[in-house]
């Protein structure tokens, strides 16, 4: 069933321009699916909503057997975790925070916009204006730094 239905949610994130991020099945007793979305510019509370509904409704008419469960779609949220590659390609250009292991000359935690990502290292660009690399294998979390725009004074 998982391929089914991971086949099924790539498709149709897919003709709605969306990137998937992640589907995690969980749930001991019932089928709980959880969908995390992305597309440029960020999803939508409804967005989210009417993809569950096209979900929900493809797992009651599909003959996997997934009766009783349950979906929640999500967005990544503005501090989204970097987890693999494609993320990591994604967000460059981006502001970023590093936590490491220790285990390099740059420090347990960095901060600044992300200039590269390559299969072994990170460049980032500190506010300093210093390039570092970081090596993949040290990193304990990578995650977007939201920039907070403030509105001007009216």
């Amino acid at each position: 069933m998982n391929k089914q239905l991971n086949d099924f949610i790539a498709l149709e994130a897919g003709k709605l321009g969306y990137t998937v991020i992640e589907v995690e099945l969980k749930g001991r007793f019932g089928l709980s699916v959880e969908i995390t979305l992305d597309k440029s510019g960020g999803v939508t509370l409804e967005e989210c909503s009417r993809f569950n509904r096209t979900v929900s409704l493809w797992l009651e008419k599909s003959e996997t057997g997934a009766k009783g469960h349950t979906v929640e779609v999500v967005s990544p949220g503005l501090d989204r975790v970097l987890k693999n590659d494609t993320e990591f390609v994604w967000a460059v250009g981006k502001k970023i925070k590093i936590n490491t292991d220790g285990n390099n000359e740059v420090g347990l935690f960095n901060e600044g916009k992300l200039k590269s990502a390559d299969g072994k290292t990170l460049t980032l660009t500190l506010d300093s204006g210093e390039d570092i690399e970081i090596e993949k294998k040290n990193i304990v979390k990578a995650q977007l730094s939201p920039e907070i725009k403030k509105r001007a004074k009216t």
